[in-house]
C-alpha cells in the first residue's frame, strides 16, 4: 500500500507542477503532511489503526507530490554548488538521525506521541518554506 501511495504522490506531481509555483506547493504539501501526521498520532492515541493507516498512506502522498518531487527542484534554482551539498547533506543527515531515534522514541513515547513529534517537525519545516523560500516563479500561477 506504502508503494501505491507513492507512486500516487509521483502520478500527481507533474500536475501540481504545471499549476502552481514550487513555493506554494512546498507550502501546501508541507502543511497537508502536518496534519496528516496530526492526525496519525490522535488516532494512535486513541487506538484507531486503520484511520492511522489512511492517514499515513495520504501523508506519503502528500509528501511524494509535494517535497519529494520538488524540493530539489527548488534547492537547484535557487543554490549554488555548496548550497546544493549543504541541502543534500543536511537532509541525508537528518534521515539517517530519524531513522536511528525512530524505534526508540515509539518504545519510549508511543506512537501518538512520536507521531506528534514529526507533526511538529513538519510544521516547523511548513513556517520556514512560508517565511523563508522566496517565489521563483517569475509567473502569477
Amino acid at each position: 500500500m506504502t508503494g501505491v501511495a507513492q507512486i500516487l504522490g509521483v502520478l500527481i506531481s507533474p500536475c501540481l507542477g504545471t499549476k502552481l509555483a514550487l513555493k506554494p506547493i512546498l507550502v501546501y504539501g508541507t502543511a497537508i503532511c502536518t496534519l496528516c501526521m496530526g492526525l496519525v498520532s490522535l488516532f494512535a492515541s486513541l487506538e484507531i489503526p486503520m484511520l492511522e493507516l489512511v492517514f499515513i498512506l495520504l501523508f506519503l502522498i502528500a509528501f511524494q507530490a509535494s517535497q519529494g518531487s520538488f524540493f530539489f527542484t527548488y534547492v537547484a534554482e535557487v543554490a549554488e554548488d555548496a548550497g546544493i551539498a549543504w541541502a543534500n547533506f543536511t537532509l541525508f543527515t537528518m534521515i539517517l538521525i530519524f531513522a536511528m531515534i525512530t524505534q526508540m522514541l515509539f518504545d519510549n513515547l508511543g506512537i501518538g506521541t512520536t507521531f506528534l513529534i514529526f507533526a511538529a517537525c513538519n510544521l516547523m519545516a511548513t513556517l520556514v518554506y512560508i517565511f523563508v523560500l522566496k517565489d521563483i516563479s517569475g509567473i502569477d500561477k
